[in-house]
């Protein structure tokens, strides 16, 4: 967990002035570089921060703080990675001075707090408006234009809508298409909650309530299927249709068949902690008869679907390389993410899933990278295949030596699959 040494309620007043963005660069060679730092209250209640190397990777690369330290002369800030930044936010939050460490070159940098007039820019970044979606939660909505039918880009976990800054101009060319931060990411708000997978697809509805979009298509990337199909199973009739972008994994489609390795066990574990927790809250009683079906329900279902998928993950365990250094925590964000999620097991309306099948092996993997995504490939046909299956409806698509984000790594075939789903639907 990325934390402050003590909590906010705790902490001297530095620790709430601290909090804020801030900018400058640092005279790399061979070019200068911008960074953007975030110092927050994180959803633990705890100080955390991340920095972004503006001109490497753009605002949805952030590289979050290993420590943020609490100090009677301002905050600590280590960032650890290929290149080290340590720094010290001042007590009275106006500055950040600090040194990049890589290799033998260490060089001074200051960042100064912004405001919106100096803030730094994106070259790639569409402009950028913010939808209220909850008390004091905004989440932060792109807009590439364009004209036709709206398309919703939403993003994999870890990313915030800029990460299709290079693909969703090539959309607009056809249609409306705008894209959408999930709280905790991007310049979206950190609130504390809200991060189970029906509250960030409320989020969703949310903004296109916000902006009157009607009936938009949604197409989501990774982690972004779920809350699709959060949506597609709770309201239907709010979407025209829905695009996975190897999307339709477990936390998008559970596949309720025996005997289907689909590596679900996170979504099954989620929900049975969820059921277990409201079943023996002494706060919230539930009367005898639903307490009874409720408990039949997980005999029945629930911890049988937990065990066969904990039995189906197993063998995925034998291919995977032995991790050489400390495997790192979680941040908050996606640990709330992950623990909140649901099972989804119909999509009642017109859809279009890719899968990136087989996935493409970095350039120089070792024999043990290449046997883990062997590994994983085996569990993507199985769940593609689950999905042809529960889904008879979809359009399944597998494209060959793609990378997850197969939109960056196959854009024409991406592009052609779309164009043709969308224009194939009913006109409204």
């Amino acid at each position: 967990m990325l934390t402050a040494s003590r909590s906010l309620a705790q902490g001297p007043s530095a620790a709430h002035t601290a909090i804020g963005n801030y900018q400058g660069t640092v005279a790399t060679t061979p070019s200068v570089q911008r960074l953007v730092v975030r110092v927050f209250e994180g959803p633990d209640h705890r100080l955390s921060a991340y920095l972004v190397k503006l001109d490497e990777g753009g605002i949805d690369d952030r590289q979050i703080a290993d420590t943020v330290q609490v100090r009677r002369d301002g905050i600590r800030l280590v960032f650890t990675g290929p290149a080290r930044y340590e720094a010290l936010a001042s007590a009275d939050g106006a500055t950040i001075t600090g040194t990049y460490t890589q290799a033998a070159t260490v060089l001074p940098f200051a960042l100064s707090r912004n405001t919106p007039s100096t803030e730094f820019r994106d070259a790639k970044a569409p402009p950028v408006t913010f939808v209220t979606v909850a008390p004091g939660v905004q989440l932060e909505v792109l807009d590439w234009g364009g004209t036709g039918r709206t398309i919703v880009l939403l993003a994999g976990l870890g990313a915030g809508g800029h990460v299709f800054n290079d693909f969703a101009p090539k959309l607009a060319a056809h249609y409306r298409v705008i894209g959408i931060s999930r709280r905790g990411y991007g310049a979206s708000s950190i609130p504390s909650t809200g991060y189970r997978t029906d509250s960030l697809a409320d989020d969703v509805l949310a903004v296109l309530d916000s902006l009157k979009i009607a009936k938009p298509v949604l197409a989501g990337w990774s982690f972004g299927g779920a809350e699709m199909s959060s949506i597609a199973s709770r309201a239907p009739e709010r979407v025209s249709g829905l695009v996975y972008l190897d999307a339709g994994y477990p936390y998008a489609y559970y596949d309720a068949t025996p005997g289907d390795a689909n590596n679900g066990f996170i979504t099954s574990a989620s929900d049975v902690r969820r059921e277990l927790e409201a079943l023996t809250d002494p706060f919230a009683p539930i009367p005898p008869a639903e307490q009874l079906r409720r408990y039949r329900a997980l005999l029945d279902r629930g911890l049988p679907d937990l065990e066969r998928d904990i039995r189906a993950a197993l063998p995925l365990l034998t291919s995977a390389p032995t991790p050489t250094g400390p495997i790192p925590t979680y941040e908050a964000v996606p640990r709330a993410i992950y623990l909140g999620g649901q099972k989804h097991t119909r999509i009642p309306v017109p859809t279009l899933a890719i899968f990136a099948y087989p996935h493409r092996a970095p350039s120089g993997a070792d024999s043990a990278t290449r046997a883990m995504i062997a590994g994983a490939d085996r569990a993507t046909l199985q769940q593609a295949l689950a999905f042809e299956r529960g889904v008879p409806s979809a359009k399944v698509i597998r494209i060959a030596n793609a990378e997850h984000a197969v939109f960056e790594s196959h854009p024409a075939e991406v592009m052609r699959e779309i164009q043709a789903f969308v224009d194939g639907l009913p006109k409204r």
